[in-house]
């Protein structure tokens, strides 16, 4: 029995309100005509592979190209749902507690550019 993990089947927008993208690796190196049955996801070449990667809304939106990928008869190596962006401020003063005063105040989970180009997660 495998456990499960309920945000894995989330595909609804993440919880920093960024919307879902989604990483699909299939065999082989897929010409233009077969790109385009993929309108909304990038393709690139990987070794003898092709990776589509995108936003994808939905469920449905994602079984939509899994179903096309089956369609062509696309062999599939990996789906992946990617975690969102980070979210970036820039370091605006040099007083550290009134930058975290204001992070706080937001509410956001957002990394944070420390002294020495630390880095630290915050939310």
């Amino acid at each position: 029995m495998t456990s499960r993990n309920p945000d894995a089947d989330r595909a609804g927008p993440d919880a920093s309100g960024g919307r879902p993208q989604y990483q699909i690796r299939v065999r082989g190196r897929l010409g233009a005509t077969i790109r385009s049955a993929f309108p909304g996801l990038r393709a690139r070449v990987e070794g003898s592979d092709t990776v589509l990667t995108g936003v994808l809304e939905d469920p449905a939106a994602l079984y939509g190209v899994l179903a096309e990928a089956e369609a062509l008869g696309l062999e599939l190596i990996e789906v992946r749902r990617l975690p969102p962006p980070e979210v970036r401020l820039p370091v605006l003063h040099r007083d550290r507690g009134l930058i975290e005063a204001a992070l706080v105040a937001a509410d956001l989970g957002v990394v944070v550019d420390g002294p020495l180009g630390q880095r630290e997660h915050r939310g």
